[in-house]
């Protein structure tokens, strides 16, 4: 008899065609640019399955309409590979039957009885189609995989095949067995290996019905049937279970989510996505430790898997355990040269800060210093969604340095206007325009430390200050959340002629993650687009609205 967890494995990916097979989006691939006159291939295929006397119809139809199914992949494959070679793209063998199995797409099957001596066998035949109005596209799409990826596909989906093939060649050997036996025993031996091998089907049928129903929105239906797998084998049933925790954690419950995910775990420790997926959901729960095991689980299974490194760098970093968070980032990026984050660096100023802060010898600069590397290093480093919860960190730590009155002469001005920007993003107009005004009073005081400076020196020193054209672009966003239009106008026509009259704009310290998202008229904003020709056109868009509606 086979192996029947290695059975059950294949057979499962089989019937939920597209598993193993390639999706380009999964890779974060572009599709294709459609060409406008296309052509659409259509392959016949064929496949044929016994029934017997064993529990469903519908199994004997879903092994025929497998074998159907490769029979048409299998011309397609023909012309895929010829095509390959035409346009220059030679795909190898195994390569072309990866990546058939990717692009064509199934139709209807109809299905036929065929008797034969003892039982009934089902013919299924179905039609694919190719549209070849992408396919060099496509073939691109596939060559930009990175290697190791693409050989895990082809190789996966060469074992697949290779053990449909094995199942094909025993379910005729067994079906010759049945008919030969000489003995009761010999036959109800041969008829329980028919019966593991369709249960094994049915177990994958109703994961692919699962996943189905999940694409169609409905998620209880697809729990149903997840369940209904599971209970065919309630103590070995890995994926069935991994797919009834993606259901839950649609649904945000997070708590079976976990509870399905952990079974998995303990069904299969070895494989990783479970750990990932834990982990993920602890992450979201702030439960940073546990996630943190979940992470360093998963990067001892795939020690290259550089998400999993930076995750558990991450949690370890939010639970407080730096040293770990370091070591972690350097996993993830063994072979960094430069980076601005420099996150060994900013985990070690934050852990000073942090233990001053706990100890209660902090300084009013501590609290600043700190709040800065909220707003910008950690927002930068740690995933985007972070930037908002380290807002309202960094937001009490400038309000303690401000309470203190201890910041330097420099740090004053800083200090509030990088607090006026965080009220920005909260929508507190008022409030934001207070603290860039303080922090302009304060800029002013500046001027006598200044007076050692050259009168050139002494003039850019402070007009990068108060004719910065971000603290000018910020204005503007105050003023106009007022309804000020006149002095909105003003201070974007300043931005503008700052941001165009200098020949390299520098980043003030005390702002953080460019255009607030939540503030942000540039969606359309090409990749290769300068920081300053984003700016120019948020601003001129701001402008344009403003003036078309005095």
């Amino acid at each position: 008899m086979f192996n029947q967890k290695f059975l059950r494995k294949f057979i499962v990916a089989s019937v939920a065609v597209g598993t193993l097979t390639f999706a380009p989006e999964i890779y974060g691939l572009p599709l294709g640019t459609a060409v406008v006159h296309a052509e659409i291939k259509q392959y016949v295929g064929v496949g044929e399955s016994i029934v017997s006397d064993r529990e469903t119809i519908e199994i004997g139809k879903q092994g025929a309409r497998l074998q159907a199914i490769r029979n048409a992949q299998k011309q397609a494959g023909v012309f895929i590979g010829s095509y390959s070679v035409v346009k220059d793209h030679e795909l190898d063998t195994d390569e072309v039957v990866a990546f058939t199995a990717g692009v064509v797409k199934v139709g209807n099957v109809s299905y036929e009885p065929v008797p034969v001596e003892q039982w009934v066998k089902y013919r299924a035949t179905v039609t694919v189609t190719l549209d070849t109005d992408d396919l060099t596209a496509k073939i691109n799409q596939w060559l930009g995989i990175n290697a190791q990826d693409r050989s895990t596909i082809t190789e996966q989906t060469k074992a697949l095949n290779g053990t449909l093939d094995m199942i094909q060649t025993r379910t005729v050997e067994l079906e010759t067995a049945v008919a030969g036996a000489t003995a009761t025993v010999d036959s109800a031996k041969v008829q329980e290996e028919l019966k593991q091998i369709d249960r094994d089907i049915l177990y994958a049928q109703k994961i692919s019905e699962g996943n189905e129903l999940m694409r169609k929105g409905d998620r209880a239906g697809a729990m149903k049937s997840y369940q209904e797998a599971i209970a065919l084998y309630p103590k070995d049933a890995t994926l069935a279970y991994e797919k009834l925790g993606d259901s839950y954690l649609e649904a945000k419950d997070y708590a079976r989510a976990i509870e399905a995910y952990t079974k998995v775990t303990q069904m299969d420790p070895n494989y990783v996505a479970p750990y990932n997926k834990r982990g993920q959901i602890y992450f979201e729960l702030e439960e940073y430790r546990k996630a943190a095991t979940d992470f360093e689980k998963a990067v001892k299974i795939a020690p290259t898997s550089v998400r999993a490194c930076e995750y558990a760098s991450w949690a370890h970093f939010l639970s407080g355990n730096y040293e770990a968070a370091i070591e972690y980032d350097s996993k993830a990026n063994p072979n960094r040269v430069w980076s601005a984050v420099d996150p060994p660096t900013t985990i070690r100023r934050f852990k000073a800060y942090s233990d001053a802060i706990k100890k209660g010898t902090a300084t009013a600069n501590d609290y600043f210093e700190r709040g800065y590397l909220y707003c910008n290093k950690l927002s930068y480093w740690i995933y985007h969604q972070y930037k908002l919860r380290f807002r309202r960190v960094a937001f009490e730590d400038y309000t303690k340095a401000i309470e203190l009155g201890t910041l330097s002469a420099e740090n004053l001005p800083r200090c509030f206007y990088s607090r006026a920007i965080i009220y920005l993003v909260m929508q507190e107009y008022g409030k934001a325009l207070d603290d860039f005004k303080k922090g302009d009073q304060f800029v002013a005081e500046l001027e006598d430390s200044y007076k050692s400076m050259s009168d050139r020196e002494r003039k850019k020193r402070l007009a990068d200050w108060l004719d910065n054209p971000y603290r000018c672009y910020c204005l503007g966003l105050c003023y106009e959340g007022l309804g000020r239009q006149k002095q909105a106008i003003e201070n974007y026509k300043k931005a503008l002629k700052a941001f165009n009259s200098r020949k390299r704009v520098e980043w003030p310290r005390f702002y953080f993650g460019g255009i607030p998202s939540e503030w942000s008229l540039a969606k359309s904003t090409r990749n290769d687009m300068t920081r300053t020709a984003n700016y120019n056109y948020e601003i001129r868009e701001r402008l344009s609205k403003l003036e078309q509606s005095k």
